[in-house]
């Protein structure tokens, strides 16, 4: 099959030309050329590789949320891989926050959960999925059960969520419960509490090197809330955790541009979309490198082009593309390149300029899909 297209987004450019598929592998790129015969012709259209989204909520929230009537999973899960066709996702990592979970259900739920997941990602699905699995060390409770689920290859990404002390040791409650048990004032309390949040954040620094020797070993990406810890965790054990999730604090940016780290922003961070461009500033400094939406993915292709307007389309497609793919070590996916796997899809309108009313931008940003094997266009 032959694609052909004025405008292909490559990794670094824009081209004219065509790609040549072969079951579901791009076999070549012909830039600057048009086939004579036998070729979809996609003239006035972008085609660009198929967006990588590594954290994503919408299947657990759908299945286990009390605001819902139960649904069948499997329509639940049905809806949604439709919901991330037609926003031009094809990879999803599909998050699951552990000791959240475990709160209100038990560990067999949560293994069944992930065996679904598992069971789906080795089956002929629209897209590929994958487990992104969220924990705090802090909950040593279930941390036995959480690395049960690593060894049986249950999870294809893992980020350790930092818990600080104002999450867990300066609960009012507790606070009070120190006070009146020993009869202290306020600022020895707080002394105390400071104390033991250090160094149960040494403690859990060492278990969570140990932990991550055998993570990296079995060629798991690593990322985490905190860029104190991949800091802390590269300077004491010499150990590197690339992917730094949802950091908006300046010294944060400054790190991982420093470190060569990849950081992202959940376009669900924002009250509206249209802030977006209130992060202009680390946007354009090329601080994050990897957009995602945990929820309402239907957002985040245009978001991709919102951004595109700030630093340019192929820098901004590079962010929900081949960035991710690199981060998590996606060798076949992200990029429109000989030899890759052809998840491709097509925008039926070329993108122009700006365009700022909501309506209108919903309007100019539709796009239509086809599947033609696993590819989408």
């Amino acid at each position: 099959m032959k694609l052909y297209s004025d405008r292909i987004v490559l990794k670094d450019r824009f081209v004219e030309g065509y790609l040549e598929i072969k079951e579901d592998i791009i076999q070549s790129v012909h830039i600057g050329q048009k086939p004579e015969t036998d070729y979809i012709d996609c003239t006035g259209k972008i085609i660009m590789p198929g967006l990588i989204n590594i954290q994503n909520d919408d299947f657990i929230q759908e299945e286990y949320s009390p605001y819902f009537s139960p649904f069948p999973k499997r329509k639940a899960f049905s809806q949604i891989e439709r919901l991330n066709v037609f926003s031009g996702v094809t990879t999803i990592y599909h998050c699951i926050n552990m000791n959240r979970f475990l709160e209100e259900h038990s560990e067999q739920e949560a293994l069944e959960e992930l065996q679904f997941l598992k069971d789906v990602e080795r089956k002929n699905h629209l897209i590929d999925h994958c487990v992104h699995l969220k924990f705090q060390l802090g909950s040593v409770q279930h941390i036995d059960f959480i690395w049960e689920l690593l060894n049986g290859n249950l999870v294809d990404m893992i980020t350790y969520i930092s818990q600080n002390g104002q999450e867990r040791y300066r609960d009012k409650y507790f606070f009070q419960y120190i006070k009146d048990k020993f009869q202290i004032s306020d600022s020895f309390t707080w002394a105390i509490l400071n104390r033991i949040e250090k160094q149960r954040g040494q403690i859990k620094l060492e278990e969570l090197s140990l932990r991550l020797k055998y993570v990296y070993g079995a060629k798991i990406p690593v990322a985490t809330t905190d860029y104190r810890i991949s800091r802390d965790i590269q300077t004491r054990y010499r150990m590197n955790i690339p992917i730094i999730l949802d950091s908006f604090e300046k010294e944060a940016l400054d790190y991982i541009q420093q470190n060569d780290k990849h950081a992202t922003i959940d376009i669900n961070n924002l009250w509206d979309l249209e802030q977006i461009t209130d992060y202009s500033a680390g946007i354009t400094r090329r601080s994050y490198s990897v957009v995602t939406a945990n929820k309402k993915v239907e957002n985040l292709l245009e978001s991709i082009f919102i951004m595109a307007e700030e630093i340019g389309l192929v820098e901004a497609v590079r962010m929900g593309t081949y960035n991710p793919a690199q981060a998590l070590n996606l060798r076949q996916k992200g990029e429109i390149a000989e030899g890759k796997t052809a998840d491709c899809r097509r925008r039926t309108r070329p993108y122009t300029g700006q365009c700022h009313d909501r309506q209108q931008r919903s309007n100019y940003f539709e796009y239509e899909l086809e599947k033609i094997n696993k590819c989408i266009y």
